[in-house]
């Protein structure tokens, strides 16, 4: 019979080359061998485009309309940027609501009124969120005393604060793109993606979709809009984009908005959109390939940590006190990311690592919960072999002498970062101290089970498999953080879970 790693393997395997499959069909245009075939509509690489806003997300009038910019003579195969001064209207300064409305003709026509331009039927439009609500950051103070370092001076008692209302921010970075497909497309077998895009006329030709890149939308680059906000710059970038990009990335925006039925925050898709545009499109396939070794080795690492320590009876040659501060890092670091409101992503993980460090601990003192009828478990403690208090007494010695030199260096850092750094709170101030420790000498904590292992001159009592495939997660995370620039603590918490396997 196979055994678990070779079925996983094989899964993991046609996984991927099932994404593969149907990424690479994506970027191949379907092509029309008969007619009824749409052409595109091109007369030369020059058109015209305007960028409005609205209240409306569908105006019924023109005069709901306001002009932002209007691009004339526009070369819709070459990249742009364009900074606009945006004058913000009343009712943005009263948590309204606006939306970005851009049109585009591949016609290049002069028309004395932008609402004349709007009439002919070359003409494609797209609509998008201009503003959104968002709850303000948080602002930090000096926990001694001193003034508030946010913008905006507020007195000392604002950590006992109501928790503040969403309010009003305004996008302040639009990426737009425009198709370049110069081939004709069966009108009966345009991909589900395209087709609500295109806007076809009469003589069934295609004018090309104009699109505005939500994945691009993101809450680093939102501006708070207030009673004294009146002016804004908004920075417009354009790029061409090609059939199979635009098929993914409208994949991408829609499977996006499918995760907020399943509980995912803003932040937790901001997170997401952040791998797609801060990432080179090559690299992002490469990222994908290492994060499915990534998922492949955990699941594997998973089973055989949980396998060890299941059968596992004796603690010799296993350091306990290693054990259980894995469990209070481990708890420390999940408390850190709950204060930060990190993603899901993130934050799920490290809960269900807490609760698998607190079951080895378990297991470490032979603690055990019996129900016998009653409501709350009856807890017995097992006792320790002459060969495992020799271990122990080994860990206590080195864990000791380790103590003195660690802990005024841990409270010295927590001294320092309370005298000149904010913070949001007390408990957030201890948290940041505790997860510096953590950081800082956690790879120290190594040091225990190595005097362990040097004095009973073995190391045969470790779990190597286990260790071995959470350090193949390490080295592949080390890798693909360098090119993807990915959060300093997200990437910490990498190494530290390694470092500190056994």
């Amino acid at each position: 019979m196979p055994s678990f790693t070779t079925v996983i393997s094989f899964v993991f395997t046609a996984y991927i080359a099932h994404s593969i499959y149907g990424i690479a069909s994506m970027f191949i245009a379907p092509h029309c061998a008969e007619e009824p075939c749409l052409h595109p509509f091109t007369q030369e690489n020059k058109g015209q485009v305007l960028v409005l806003y609205s209240k409306y997300q569908r105006p019924s009038s023109l005069s709901d309309l306001e002009l932002i910019d209007n691009w004339e003579d526009f070369n819709f195969s070459e990249s742009h940027e364009k900074y606009v001064n945006f004058s913000v209207p009343r009712q943005l300064k009263r948590n309204g609501t606006m939306y970005l409305h851009v049109f585009f003709s591949p016609k290049n026509q002069k028309f004395s009124n932008w609402r004349d331009f709007l009439q002919q039927e070359y003409l494609s439009h797209t609509v998008a969120p201009l503003t959104v609500y968002q709850v303000p950051d948080a602002d930090t103070f000096s926990l001694l005393g001193e003034k508030n370092v946010s913008t905006e001076e507020k007195p000392r008692n604002v950590v006992f604060e109501k928790k503040p209302l969403p309010v009003t921010h305004l996008r302040s970075k639009i990426q737009l793109n425009i198709l370049q497909h110069s081939y004709p497309l069966p009108r009966k077998d345009i991909p589900h993606e395209i087709a609500p895009l295109l806007t076809v006329t009469r003589d069934n030709r295609f004018v090309p979709p104009v699109y505005i890149d939500s994945l691009s939308f993101r809450i680093k680059d939102l501006l708070k809009v207030d009673k004294n906000t009146h002016e804004v710059n908004l920075h417009f970038s354009y790029s061409p984009i090609s059939f199979g990009k635009l098929r993914v990335w409208v994949q991408f925006s829609s499977s996006l908005e499918q995760m907020k039925n399943f509980g995912f925050t803003d932040k937790d898709l901001d997170d997401v959109k952040g791998i797609f545009t801060d990432t080179n499109i090559y690299f992002l396939c490469l990222t994908f390939f290492v994060a499915g070794f990534h998922i492949l080795f955990d699941i594997l690492a998973f089973k055989n940590d949980i396998s060890f320590w299941r059968h596992k009876k004796s603690m010799v040659g296993l350091s306990t006190r290693t054990v259980v501060w894995r469990a209070f890092s481990q708890t420390v670091i999940f408390l850190y990311l709950l204060e930060e409101d990190t993603s899901l992503l993130v934050t799920v993980p490290s809960g269900l690592g807490c609760i698998i460090e607190f079951w080895k601990v378990m297991k470490a003192f032979k603690i055990e919960l019996r129900f016998s009828g009653c409501i709350l478990p009856r807890i017995t403690v097992g006792s320790f072999t002459k060969e495992e208090k020799e271990s122990d007494q080994y860990d206590a010695d080195f864990l000791t002498k380790l103590s003195v030199v660690l802990c005024p260096l841990v409270i010295g850092g927590a001294i320092y970062s309370l005298v000149y750094m904010p913070h949001k709170s007390w408990y957030s101030w201890t948290l940041e101290s505790l997860v510096n420790g953590v950081y800082a000498f956690g790879f120290l904590f190594m040091l225990p089970q190595l005097f362990v292992n040097y004095k009973l001159k073995s190391v045969a009592h470790l779990p190597w498999k286990a260790f071995m495939y959470k350090l193949k997660p390490y080295l592949l995370c080390e890798r693909d953080s360098d090119g993807n620039n990915r959060k300093r603590f997200s990437n910490e918490k990498i190494k530290y879970d390694a470092s500190l396997s056994y």
